[in-house]
């Protein structure tokens, strides 16, 4: 008893300890001035500022170093980020916490915390709710309050549940005139909309003028249903940072009975829009009826079969037949199965603690880790929209290891060449090879397998004893590469493929972030954190697009980042995703690490390699790139294509796995990027097809 105490109170003053470095700061000049820091005494603390000394306030984010609590963030660096232009009025209300949900820096403040827990059990019992409303209280007395005074309080109602809500909307429905009524009413009615109401000007002056609005909200969305339409009117709940547009558009694809009738499922089904709806959707071509096949409107159950199709449930990396066979002996599977997710993860805790007799060589965490992905996997927005994104990781590979060289074998071009309409004709026609017709749940359970046999669908076709002589050479690199960064040899990890974007770069928490420029480094990476990094060669060489990993003093890797391409005189960089073992969100020490990184890159501290990159791409737009290049072995030898497409057999759909190569090269899918790539085909086929008829008719005739 009194070691859980002792816990608590552990809990208690780290949880104070952590409260001090979000921080709020008053200023008074020639204006009155509001700063919230989060991170403060951290390299990359996040300011947002406040001028309320206007009508209405002005709110400015950025990024930089706090380092003294007291003294506060620099005038200057204020000063500059005032120079840029002010959030819009809905990131403002993500501040105040306008929807009900807490404000976004008390949630923040509350991850932040949760990743110093390092104990999973104890993580899972922390009351993440009372947390932010805790937080939400002290931010509010401490000036969110004052901010939230300088506003009409019931045009903020009325736009509390619009994420791009903006301060003409706001002006629209704070407008002290005869029409605020019917404004507000209309507001009221469909919560949802009310931004969108202001922008429509039909619907806009509909309302002024006391006119029903619902026959124009239907055309306005495509012909929406009246019967989803009524569903919508009054719902109270956030979209989950989705637009109007975006909500309505993906209610549109659903029956009216399958519109959610509670908070729970409306959540669910935000997640589901903004990931399946919408980024599966494009990435695949399927509809979103195809892809929510199965769903019925169940959107909590839905999601969660969403998550288990997304999670990798391969066994702890080591485990042995006799290890799963001791694990399972006292593991009840079958009560994990039929338990909901939080649920799920108390029974997984207890479980995991009656495991005394493990192996050395496996922990608890390590079994925990894999129930909780069997049972309990993320079911959130970022997760479900990652492994979205991984089908086009998926389709990626397949186009360049599959579908291209099929293409060129078929196309009897000696010098193929590859263009951007090439690209994009393989990757449709790879969708509807691999997913036309499919469900979501299938799509990501594929794509999920993909990836954690990704290292052997990339070294698939080279004939690997002409290469054996090669792979020295390689593993030669990648030596060189981790002793350079032990050795913090800054610039020189390795024989460099492609630019890097920066030097090697120590951060102040011991981190380093390491650039990867080379497809050696890439597919080690991808098997160190078992993600599908390695297939990326081809979007560094010859998009632009540059890997990061983040990595320990003893060379082991973190975390990997990949960034959009650099732009000459900006130091802004668009990170497309990062992520830590198994596509999971990176902990506090890679992710403080990668933060800290972006923020030195952002004021020149660190400089971007502008004239490198931009040298490479200048000379790769001078030369050709073969498809040689592009799936990394001899597509014109009929071996090295069989062996490339072996190990697909299994992922592609019953109708493609007994076709010879010449059969799959004969499919629609596969002959639409034959004609993309060689526009001359059909021509020379029916050439060839003229002159074969004339020998045989002139054979005939002797």
């Amino acid at each position: 008893m009194s070691n859980q105490h002792s816990k608590a109170e552990n809990m208690a003053l780290n949880w104070k300890q952590h409260q001090a470095s979000v921080r709020v700061y008053e200023f008074h000049t020639d204006r009155r001035y509001l700063a919230i820091a989060e991170r403060v005494g951290s390299p990359s603390s996040t300011v947002t500022l406040f001028d309320l000394s206007r009508g209405l306030p002005a709110m400015w984010t950025g990024q930089m170093e706090i380092m003294d609590p007291h003294a506060g963030p620099a005038t200057g660096r204020l000063s500059a980020l005032m120079s840029t232009t002010p959030a819009p009025l809905g990131d403002v209300l993500r501040v105040l916490g306008a929807d009900g949900t807490g404000s976004i820096i008390a949630r923040r403040s509350v991850e932040d915390f949760l990743e110093k827990v390092e104990d999973p059990k104890t993580r899972a019992r922390i009351p993440v709710q009372g947390l932010i409303d805790i937080e939400q209280k002290r931010l509010s007395a401490a000036g969110l309050d004052s901010i939230r005074n300088l506003l009409d309080p019931d045009a903020i109602n009325a736009l509390k549940l619009c994420p791009d809500a903006s301060f003409r909307a706001y002006a629209h429905y704070a407008d002290k005139g005869p029409k605020r009524d019917d404004r507000l009413q209309a507001a009221a009615s469909y919560p949802l909309l009310a931004e969108f109401m202001v922008n429509r000007i039909s619907v806009r002056r509909a309302i002024d003028a006391r006119k029903p609005i619902g026959p124009l909200l239907q055309q306005a969305f495509g012909g929406i249903s009246k019967g989803t339409l009524k569903r919508v009117a009054g719902l109270q709940w956030p979209s989950r940072g989705l637009s109007a547009e975006r909500v309505m558009h993906a209610l549109s694809t659903i029956p009216p009975d399958w519109v959610p009738t509670d908070r729970e499922n409306w959540e669910a089904f935000c997640d589901v829009a903004a990931s399946v709806g919408s980024t599966l959707t494009d990435i695949t071509g399927n509809s979103p009826q195809t892809l929510y096949a199965g769903c019925q409107g169940k959107w909590v159950d839905y999601r969660a079969r969403l998550a288990r199709a997304t999670s990798d449930t391969r066994p702890p990396e080591g485990s042995t037949e006799e290890d799963l066979a001791y694990i399972n002996a006292n593991v009840d599977h079958k009560a994990l199965e039929k338990a909901n997710s939080i649920k799920a993860e108390g029974m997984i805790d207890a479980m995991v603690d009656r495991l005394d007799k493990l192996a050395p060589h496996l922990t608890k965490d390590d079994v925990r880790d894999w129930l909780v992905r069997l049972y309990a996997p993320p079911a959130d927005q970022d997760s479900l929209v990652t492994a979205c994104r991984n089908v086009a990781d998926t389709l990626r590979v397949f186009s360049e290891k599959v579908t291209i060289p099929v293409a060129a074998y078929k196309s009897e071009k000696t010098d193929a060449m590859m263009s951007a309409a090439i690209d994009e004709a393989a990757m449709k026609a790879s969708s509807s090879i691999l997913f036309e017709g499919q469900s979501a749940v299938n799509i990501l359970s594929t794509s999920r397998h993909v990836h954690s046999q990704m290292p052997t669908l990339l070294e698939a076709g080279p004939d690997l004893l002409a290469e054996l002589e090669n792979e020295e050479e390689r593993n030669e690199q990648v030596r060189l590469a981790e002793q350079s960064l032990l050795l913090q040899q800054l610039g020189v990890a390795c024989p460099a493929e492609w630019a890097p974007i920066t030097e090697v770069a120590q951060a102040p928490n011991g981190m380093y972030i390491v650039p990867l420029c080379a497809t050696s480094l890439l597919k080690e990476e991808g098997k160190r954190l078992s993600h599908c990094v390695g297939g990326y060669t081809s979007a560094c060489k010859s998009r632009g697009h540059h890997i990061v990993s983040v990595r320990d003093a003893g060379g082991n890797s973190l975390s990997t980042a990949e960034i959009s391409p650099i732009q000459a005189g900006s130091t802004e960089l668009k990170v497309i995703q990062h992520r830590a073992k198994s596509n999971g969100r990176p902990g506090a020490l890679s992710d403080g690490a990668f933060n800290w990184w972006k923020t030195q890159v952002s004021v020149a501290a660190i400089p971007l390699n502008y004239e490198g990159v931009q040298e490479y791409m200048s000379n790769l737009g001078q030369s050709i790139s073969f498809v040689r290049k592009v799936c990394g072995y001899d597509w014109q030898d009929q071996e090295s294509l069989k062996r490339a497409l072996y190990p697909w057999g299994r992922y592609v759909p019953k109708k493609y796995r007994s076709m010879n190569i010449d059969s799959f090269a004969d499919t629609p899918e596969v002959m639409t990027v034959v004609r993309t790539l060689h526009p001359g085909y059909d021509r020379m086929k029916r050439r060839r097809a003229e002159e074969e008829s004339e020998v045989e008719r002139l054979v005939m005739s002797m």
